[in-house]
């Protein structure tokens, strides 16, 4: 039993490394280089910043769970795991709608890339993503203001679940409203990317709008993105649902629900290896690092001004001091 909580100690803090490492990165291409100009910043940043709150805020708690747990049963604050818990499902549901909007976005610039710059102008697209995260941040009002409702521990994956408790039908119907919009996006526009009108788009971006050219292949990376998140979220899902009638293993919970969460790392892995653009931007940002990093070593020479350095040839120096002009006596007649 304590060896493989060690081992799972030591697979979380791999993965907060990872996640924290991986976003940093991201969000210095994002901010500091010019190259990802045919992705939408604002729902990147969304997303990017999302995923990197959860390696903030969501591994470290439970990287301290399962070390306590280590040493015998953990008593967590029920006011940390009350907050917890809610910032668990927050951040899951703003990078998800981030997600389903990086996909419309996609789809209207691919789709009709002459209304793009009107529908989708950065106003607009912040707007649409503060909506989006006002509406994760009302999702678990009710029971975050209902603080009498105790949270389950998930004792597997060492976090705190929220506890529906008598208010299972609100979570119902919000689930409903929260959830199903966002996955009928991504289905509808991830659909589309199998279609004869995609095509189409693509020959003509690669033959007249050679700017944005780019734009059909960033909409394919991000079709992979929500393919491997849908992907990797199943497989909790089916082993919670089962588990509430049968005995699943420990393991089998830690395993299927960290791959799940290491969504906050995978999209790197996915930009590095299918965007030139995202590379590119990553190789200027080294680029720009290596030029910080000389300009802090290349230190100044101190220099004294009334120190006199004494010249290489004396005799030389010395006809030079003969044969200068005086400038104290009269000035030489005319002749």
């Amino acid at each position: 039993m304590g060896t493989s909580i060690i081992v799972e100690i030591v697979f979380l803090v791999f993965m907060i490394i990872l996640t924290l490492t991986t976003n940093v990165i991201t969000l210095l291409v994002i901010a500091c280089t010019d190259y990802l100009r045919n992705i939408n910043k604002v729902y990147l940043y969304s997303v990017t910043i999302s995923d990197l709150c959860i390696g903030v805020f969501i591994f470290p708690f439970a990287l301290y769970s399962a070390v306590i747990n280590l040493y015998g049963t953990p008593e967590i604050d029920p006011k940390l795991c009350h907050i917890q818990a809610y910032l668990t499902v927050v951040l899951f549901l703003s990078g998800l709608y981030a997600i389903a909007w990086m996909n419309v976005d996609h789809y209207v610039a691919v789709r009709k890339p002459e209304r793009y710059k009107v529908m989708m102008s950065p106003p607009r697209s912040l707007c649409w993503i503060a909506f989006a995260w006002i509406a994760a941040i009302s999702f678990c009002c009710p029971p975050v203001l209902s603080y009498s409702e105790i949270d389950q521990y998930y004792t597997e994956v060492y976090l705190c679940a929220v506890n529906f408790g008598s208010e299972i039908p609100y979570f119902i119907s919000a689930a409903i409203l929260a959830l199903l919009p966002a996955f009928l996006v991504l289905i509808i526009t991830n659909v589309y990317l199998f279609t004869h009108g995609f095509r189409k788009k693509q020959k003509m971006y690669e033959a007249v709008l050679l700017d944005v050219s780019s734009r059909p292949r960033n909409y394919q990376i991000n079709f992979i993105v929500s393919s491997i998140y849908a992907g990797t979220w199943l497989p909790w899902c089916i082993t919670r649902i089962i588990s509430y009638y049968v005995i699943i293993p420990d393991l089998i919970h830690f395993l299927t629900f960290w791959a799940a969460m290491g969504n906050g790392f995978y999209k790197f892995f996915v930009y590095i290896t299918m965007s030139l653009e995202y590379r590119r931007g990553l190789q200027e940002l080294v680029r720009m690092c290596c030029k910080v990093r000389r300009c802090c070593c290349c230190k100044p020479e101190n220099r004294n001004p009334r120190q006199i350095t004494a010249p290489a040839n004396p005799t030389l120096a010395a006809t030079r001091i003969l044969t200068k002009p005086s400038t104290s006596g009269p000035p030489p007649a005319n002749v």
